[in-house]
């Protein structure tokens, strides 16, 4: 057994809903934290009167969860906003910067994702997870790192021995800090920013994963695992200046209004200099909430949920798409599809 410290993540797109021979990882990233492993209570107990205790039990249904979390990089966000969203487009030296191509995503209609292989290194040996599914894609800016965290519904898992730190192929790029982040509010992502007052911001796809509408007859593992329905939002926590905020969600000036919240569009920038640049932008907005709590004399913040909705947005290409968040990927790799 080592006696080392080594974990970490590792990547492979599937092409196909959990491969018997899981692919070859074309990225890994050095974990923060994963919950992702085995399942509990995999077994089925027979309530049988023969005796006071359990006598009966066979195998029964299997599906790992979990998540995973890192510091977002330029480059690994890349196939994580493929799996998170399914909608996808590539364009070849589409980026602003010199030899940077465009990747586009949004939140596809289908109900089945492009799911993934997820290999976990665990000090002593390599937990992999095939047929793995974005229940929640989570991207938090707060004091330090840009920190990505996937929530994560899989089919199955086996083992493998511990990969050599040598064998791990790291991304170059650094991971991103708060202060390359900006943030802005209407316009066109270049007007409205509101960075200065924004402490900390968390973006949240859910695409709600359910595992149990995957069961089957003989087997005992997932045929597939189906997204419900998908909710994107975002928590704000900011500096406490005015009250727009609140009267976006009343509608009016002095009150809430009869005709309900003000829409709004929201940009979120996320730039890695010369290795490129991540612009999320949300078409259609409605802030749930706006609170603003003082507690003695302590700093004052106000809280605001934003939850966004569906609405048309044009790609390079010039074709629409119908989505809730569309995210512009500038970088040097490659067609991800």
């Amino acid at each position: 057994m080592a006696n080392r410290v080594l974990r970490y993540a590792g990547f492979a797109e599937e092409p196909e809903f959990d491969p018997d021979t899981p692919g070859t990882p074309d990225q890994f990233v050095d974990i923060a934290s994963a919950s992702l492993d085995a399942p509990s209570d995999t077994q089925i107990e027979y309530e049988g009167g023969m005796e006071r205790g359990p006598r009966i039990h066979r195998p029964g249904w299997y599906s790992p969860t979990g998540d995973i979390e890192y510091a977002m990089d330029i480059y690994t966000i890349g196939r994580v906003l493929r799996w998170a969203l399914g909608g996808y487009n590539f364009t070849a030296d589409g980026g602003s910067g010199e030899g940077h191509n465009l990747h586009e995503y949004w939140g596809q209609a289908e109900l089945l994702l492009p799911t993934f292989t997820s290999f976990l290194g665990k000090d002593v040996f390599e937990h992999i997870f095939t047929g793995c599914t974005i229940d929640t894609l989570t991207i938090n800016v707060d004091d330090e790192y840009v920190e990505t965290n996937l929530d994560i519904v899989a089919a199955r898992d086996k083992r493998a021995d511990i990969r050599q730190t040598t064998d791990l192929t790291m991304p170059d790029q650094y991971p991103l800090a708060f202060h390359e982040v900006t943030a802005f509010r209407g316009g066109d992502g270049s007007d409205d920013e509101i960075s200065a007052i924004v402490k900390s911001l968390e973006l949240t796809v859910a695409n709600n994963v359910d595992a149990d509408s995957g069961r089957g007859l003989g087997r005992r593992f997932a045929y597939r695992l189906p997204s419900g329905e998908r909710e994107i939002t975002m928590s704000l926590d900011l500096w406490y200046e005015n009250i727009e905020w609140l009267q976006s969600m009343w509608g009016g000036v002095d009150g809430p209004a009869s005709g309900g919240s003000t829409e709004t569009d929201m940009y979120i920038k996320l730039n890695a200099g010369d290795d490129g640049e991540l612009t999320l932008y949300l078409p259609r907005c409605v802030v749930t909430s706006a609170q603003q709590q003082p507690s003695g004399r302590d700093e004052v913040t106000q809280s605001v949920e934003i939850k966004a909705y569906v609405d048309d947005v044009e790609r390079d290409d010039n074709e629409t798409v119908r989505t809730e968040l569309f995210a512009s990927l500038e970088n040097e790799l490659v067609d991800l599809s």
